[in-house]
């Protein structure tokens, strides 16, 4: 997934010690220099994740393949699920409550709707409403009775690996809708060395990405207990 710093950013990245451009630590930093302008690409999950900086983005391209790909999603995901492989998280897992869902493995209890969709004649109505993170945190402590912005290990463990578009069981999690670029859900996890940057869960594809807190981003509550 392409994530475009600020130049703030990007000098906060540099100033961890580098050598040749690599940051020293358990993430790494490719920058080719001189640096200006600057793009930069996070990808991979948890504790690998990889920033490249190139000079000179091509913009025009970068517009149009961002054009080409939301035109190839539809509002509501339907999923493409392969029956060959075990499914992750099937719906016997689940204790379900109108709008709420019990694992009794993990002893979560996870909303069914994202944050700004309500549940409603067994289905969950309205838009999800993008949040930056520090917004999401306070939503959950308003909201009361437990609820929380999950960690990256908790958010992940509701991926269903056996379909994608979405990756997700959609009878435990209905209407998960593309959010223009994926459906990237915040994680309250910070990425180990690169404290600017927070995980979070893509649950069109199912991968784990890093971007940081200002961003606005789809949100799924979850409390401890029933």
């Amino acid at each position: 997934m392409l994530h475009w710093l600020s130049r703030r950013e990007v000098d906060f990245l540099l100033e961890i010690p580098q050598v040749g451009g690599r940051l020293l630590g358990p993430s790494a930093v490719t920058c080719p220099l001189p640096i200006e302008p600057i793009h930069c690409l996070i990808v991979r999950p948890f504790s690998d994740v990889t920033l490249l900086l190139t000079p000179n983005p091509p913009m025009k391209k970068y517009v149009a393949s961002l054009i080409a790909a939301a035109s190839c999603h539809a509002d509501i995901a339907v999923a493409v699920c392969d029956k060959n492989k075990p499914a992750s998280t099937p719906t016997s897992h689940f204790v379900l409550k109108e709008g709420e869902a019990f694992d009794p493995k993990t002893k979560l209890t996870w909303a069914r709707c994202s944050v700004g969709a309500t549940w409603k004649g067994g289905a969950c109505v309205g838009d999800v409403k993008p949040m930056q993170l520090d917004e999401a945190k306070k939503y959950a402590q308003k909201l009361g009775k437990g609820w929380r912005v999950p960690t990256v290990e908790e958010l992940y463990g509701i991926v269903e690996h056996q379909c994608s578009n979405p990756a997700v069981n959609a009878v435990v999690f209905p209407n998960i809708r593309s959010l223009g670029e994926g459906a990237p859900y915040w994680s309250l996890t910070t990425v180990k060395g690169m404290s600017p940057l927070v995980y979070y869960v893509d649950f069109l594809s199912g991968e784990v990405d890093g971007h940081t807190k200002g961003f606005a981003l789809g949100v799924r509550l979850v409390r401890s207990g029933k």
